[in-house]
Formats: structure tokens, sequence, C-alpha cells
């Protein structure tokens, strides 16, 4: 509803990732981002590959877009 959640979940996941690889030393601090809707998921990844991007880290989506449209109803 444009109440920008994603945005503070984007910001919240980079502010966590970065702290893995600085304070833990973690060089691939992985981050979960569990949502029930693939096609925000999608979007959100999207949109905010920019944001990460600066900050040295990478974000992808892991929906199945094949199941979703096409899989039981």
């Amino acid at each position: 509803t444009g109440e920008g959640k994603s945005t503070t979940v984007s910001m919240l996941s980079a502010i966590k990732a970065l702290s893995y690889k600085i304070m833990k030393n973690y060089k691939d601090a992985k981050i979960d981002i569990v949502t029930s809707s693939p096609v925000l998921a999608k979007r959100d990844a999207e949109e905010h590959k920019g944001f990460y991007n600066i900050l040295g880290l990478t974000v992808d989506h892991n929906d199945d877009e094949i199941s979703y449209v096409s899989g039981i109803k």
C-alpha cells in the first residue's frame, strides 16, 4: 500500500549483512527475506538491486513462477 515496508526490510537486511561481514568476518553472509508473494519477491529483488550493489551486496529471488502461475489453485 505504498507505506515503505519493502524499503524498510531492504535497509534492515543490508545492515544485518554488512554487520556479519564486518563484525563476524563472514565473507559470504546470507540473509533470507521470507514473503508469501513470489510476485513481490521478484519485484523487490529487481527494484532494490542497485541499492544492494552500492553496498557490495547481491540480491536474488527463488520464486518458481511456473508452479505459481500453473500450479494447484
